[in-house]
């Protein structure tokens, strides 16, 4: 029977067509899995500048030097150590020791912590090798700032044979330390030197709060930090203890 054939070879195609048709959308429906990805790196930690061993002092001295030059007081003693505080030329610190090598001075701050300085910065320290003909000057009790007196300017000179005048040495202001928050209760000035003749750095108004680190002993003045570092000065006077 030619017609029954044909049928059984269209049913034979149809059937054909359909499995391919369902195998295509098999295929189409299947989620492409993703190509694994290599974890990120991990990011080092910032290196801290430390010197390649621990600091040693190798002499002892404990005097007050000043300073010849505007120095940056740093936490360790290499160049790229963070800055703790910011010494300016004329104010006397208390110099603690020389270290190996006699380039660095280990100094203390007034509230007590220690610092690092280049010896060159304080040429009036004695280092070891110079100890046997350059003796140090006198011990004062704290760390203080050096301030030009009032009426510093020398006498002329009279000329005379018995006339041994030089430059007066400079009046000093001696701090202890404080580390009290004090808040301001008029408009004051805010000094470079504990000196009211010294330039001032700007005016601060009522109302502001400051940290006070030392004050000096007759309680004239506060001794704090700008925003650099640098040391500053405010007038006792001026100031009341913050609640």
């Amino acid at each position: 029977m030619p017609g029954l054939g044909r049928y059984r070879a269209g049913a034979m195609f149809l059937a054909a067509l359909l499995a391919l048709t369902l195998t295509i959308r098999g295929h189409a429906q299947t989620p492409a899995t993703p190509a694994p990805t290599a974890p990120p790196a991990d990011t080092p930690p910032p290196v801290a500048v430390t010197p390649a061993h621990p600091p040693r002092l190798v002499e002892l001295m404990n005097q007050d030097y000043p300073v010849a030059r505007t120095v940056d007081a740093l936490e360790a003693p290499i160049v790229g150590a963070a800055t703790l505080i910011r010494v300016h030329e004329g104010a006397a610190v208390r110099v603690v020791g020389v270290l190996e090598g006699n380039a660095w001075y280990q100094i203390e701050l007034p509230d007590g912590r220690q610092a690092f300085v280049p010896a060159d910065a304080i040429p009036a320290a004695t280092a070891p090798s110079d100890a046997a003909t350059a003796p140090p000057p006198a011990a004062k009790s704290v760390v203080e700032p050096t301030v030009a007196a009032p009426d510093a300017a020398p006498p002329p000179s009279t000329g005379g044979a018995d006339d041994t005048e030089t430059t007066p040495v400079a009046a000093t202001t001696e701090f202890e330390a404080a580390d009290q928050a004090f808040t301001v209760v008029s408009r004051t000035p805010v000094f470079v030197a504990p000196n009211e003749k010294a330039p001032q750095e700007y005016m601060v108004d009522p109302g502001r709060v400051v940290e006070v680190i030392a004050k000096s002993k007759d309680g004239a003045w506060a001794w704090t930090t700008t925003a650099d570092g640098s040391p500053a000065y405010l007038l006792m006077s001026d100031l009341a203890p913050a609640d």
